[in-house]
């Protein structure tokens, strides 16, 4: 039990990292299907927090909150 209670603890605190730098409620669709997606990493073994939020992040760039911010051009370049 102590060992579960140690995975929600990280998954939550990865889950609210998540939700508040993409201006998310836990409530809203995408939080939901993060914290889905976290389940099934701790349940594949997975602890790392760091680990847990770059797996969050690279399954989750294709939402449209998730894109990654593109490179500023730099002076002279054409886009």
């Amino acid at each position: 039990m102590r060992g579960e209670l140690w995975q929600v603890i990280i998954m939550r605190q990865v889950l609210n990292e998540f939700c508040a730098q993409h201006d998310l409620s836990v409530k809203d669709r995408p939080a939901i299907e993060a914290a889905e997606l976290l389940m099934r990493f701790v349940a594949e073994g997975e602890l790392d927090p760091d680990e847990l939020r770059t797996r969050l992040d690279d399954v989750m760039v294709d939402h449209p909150f998730g894109k990654r911010p593109q490179p500023a051009a730099q002076d002279g370049a054409r886009a």
